[in-house]
């Protein structure tokens, strides 16, 4: 859940299912108001069982940023962000 007002992130993750809130900076901010359209309701992303169409959404963000194929996979997002973290 991207709440723009806030500025966070909300990710439901691990086991426990428990909510965890993120703070967005500005340039993420910015990144998904640019890719996020109000006629596609409230999701910006969807999951379903096959994680294909994740994949291509995840590729179009990419490219919506203006990042040459080939692209980073979201593992990499992953390493990336607990790098960053620690």
């Amino acid at each position: 859940a991207v709440d723009f007002r806030a500025g966070t992130i909300t990710l439901v993750i691990g086991k426990t299912r428990r909510p965890h809130r993120l703070p967005m900076n500005d340039a993420v901010r910015a990144m998904l108001q640019r890719i996020w359209r109000p006629e596609q309701g409230e999701h910006l992303l969807y999951v379903t069982a096959s994680n294909r169409q994740l994949y291509q959404q995840w590729h179009a963000i990419q490219k919506a940023a203006d990042i040459k194929p080939p692209y980073f996979g979201l593992h990499d997002l992953r390493r990336t962000c607990a790098t960053e973290l620690e």
